[in-house]
Parts: structure tokens; sequence; C-alpha cells
């Protein structure tokens, strides 16, 4: 990975799962490294990695990309690392908001 996508190791240290960082988004020169609840991706100017793709929100979040770059790529002005980051920012904050709800109901009895 990191001669595909010319990163330096200490770098994609924020992906590893035996390290906690707090939630990241680092701006490279080719590419963007996202450490995001539990989306964990590099995404480059035509693609988006994905870690721990087997867990549902990641799953979902492939899917939703695919689903949107197939229905938006006629009138979409924004480069594809963008779209990929929006959509990486929405599934974390979903993430956290069905945590939320989780631990509201568990308050009010």
């Amino acid at each position: 990975m990191m001669r595909r996508c010319e990163l330096p190791a200490r770098d994609l240290r924020l992906l590893d799962p035996l390290f906690v960082y707090p939630s990241t988004v680092l701006g490279c020169e080719r590419a963007i490294i996202v450490n995001l609840e539990q989306i964990r991706c590099i995404i480059t100017a035509d693609e988006v990695l994905l870690l721990n793709s087997f867990n549902s929100y990641v799953f979902q979040y492939a899917a939703e990309l695919q689903r949107r770059l197939l229905q938006g790529a006629e009138g979409d002005e924004l480069p594809f690392e963008f779209r990929a980051l929006e959509l990486a920012l929405e599934a974390a904050s979903s993430f956290l908001d069905a945590q939320l709800h989780l631990w509201v109901q568990e308050l009010v009895p």
C-alpha cells in the first residue's frame, strides 16, 4: 500500500486497529487517509482502499459509494476524492447517531 499510494509508513499507522487514534482525516500529496469511527480507508484520485470491509458500516459505505458514483456521475462537479470523503463523513455521523440513540434508550426507562 505504501508504494501504491506513495504514503509513508508513519501515516499508515492511523489505520492500524492496534493503535488508538482519535478520528482523523489526513490529506497527503496523492491520497487522503481517513480514520473515522468504523470507516478506515485510503482515498486516492480514482479509488478507495477500505480496511475491515466485512464490517457492516464499511460494507454500507462501499455500497452507497458505488450507488452514488453510478447515479451522479453526469452532473456532479466534485472530484472523486471529495465525493468519497463526503460519504465517509456521512457514514461516521450515522454511526455516531445510532450509538447516541442506543445510549439514550438505555438511560430512559
